[in-house]
């Protein structure tokens, strides 16, 4: 599947997930089946197939916040 079949694909500039990595990233660019994404914090792009690209919604970032505060109070 191309890039300009996949209606799912967020704008450029949209937040996402690499679904093979778990990384989130900006959407910079999607190039036939490539996409090109971007640490939130800037930082070099790395590409991925656009297959790969997910939207990162808010209900994921909200849990992802929660789990991440979660770790910091769990005492070591």
């Amino acid at each position: 599947m191309n890039a300009e079949e996949r209606k799912d694909l967020p704008a450029k500039g949209s937040l996402v997930r690499d679904t093979k990595t778990g990384k989130i990233g900006v959407l910079m660019d999607v190039i036939g089946s490539r996409a090109w994404l971007r640490k939130p914090q800037g930082g070099r792009e790395w590409e991925l197939p656009s297959d790969d690209v997910e939207p990162y919604i808010l209900s994921d970032q909200l849990a992802d916040r929660l789990r991440d505060e979660r770790r910091r109070r769990v005492p070591r």
